[in-house]
């Protein structure tokens, strides 16, 4: 459920996992969830965890995520290397 008066944004990982981002004017939450189905893995945890994140902070998270995947794609080929030169 969204707290109240915040916007939600989601995705859906590869992995199964996903990632929620609450926000509104004064706060950013970011929450990651893990569920396994009792029926997959009756032993393996599911869970969430959520960290309330500053604008500065969320701002460095992302600068450091987009960095790391751009040099991945770079490296796998996918983008030119010249792109974030």
């Amino acid at each position: 459920m969204t707290p109240k008066g915040m916007r939600a944004q989601f995705s859906s990982l590869a992995n199964g996992h996903t990632v929620h981002v609450y926000s509104d004017d004064s706060k950013l939450c970011l929450q990651i969830r893990h569920g396994v189905p009792t029926e997959v893995n009756i032993a393996a945890p599911s869970f969430k965890v959520a960290v309330e994140l500053s604008a500065a902070d969320a701002l460095a998270i992302a600068g450091e995520l987009l960095g790391a995947a751009a040099h991945s794609l770079k490296k796998a080929g996918a983008i030119p290397a010249y792109i974030g030169e």
